[in-house]
């Protein structure tokens, strides 16, 4: 613990670390542990910071570039309501999948709690006819989709 005084000037100056500081090698080993539980848990196929929403329009409607960013638009402010949404990924079926084929979409959240609310209201909820299900998938996953690749059904 550093706590020293220091005359500056013919003044008194207080030298010491705030109150609730922690020492930067226990931080990193607890940042360590919270990703590694995260981790463990995405692997369990427990809860983690992004859902797939299945079930929301199929792959015709998505190869259409106004209704997939129609689609885009109402997604981001229906998950809005739940959390900060941090990022929103409709990947491009390829030519080889059936038109009737669901197209995915994976919400991406700034915390795990506000995509936990969201999986609660989604799954099971009515869309266009359609019954959603959502669920969790790791965020590699999302960050896959982002950047274009078809994300398989589970």
């Amino acid at each position: 613990q550093l706590e020293k005084q220091l005359d500056l000037c013919g003044g008194a100056m207080n030298i010491g670390r705030p109150k609730g500081y922690v020492d930067p090698p226990q931080f990193a080993q607890q940042n360590k542990l919270s990703m590694a539980q995260m981790f463990a848990a995405q692997l369990s196929g427990g809860p983690s910071n992004c859902v797939l929403i299945e079930g929301l329009a199929n792959v015709q409607t998505m190869r259409n570039e106004d209704e997939k960013r129609e689609l885009y638009d109402e997604v981001y402010a229906e998950g809005s309501r739940f959390g900060s949404v941090s990022g929103l990924a409709i990947p491009t079926a390829p030519p080889h999948i059936p038109p009737d084929q669901p197209s995915p979409v994976i919400l991406r959240y700034s915390s795990v709690p506000a995509a936990e609310k969201c999986k609660a209201a989604m799954d099971g909820r009515q869309f266009d006819d359609n019954t959603l299900k959502a669920s969790f998938v790791a965020e590699p996953d999302f960050y896959k989709a982002y950047h274009g690749d078809w994300f398989p059904q589970q």
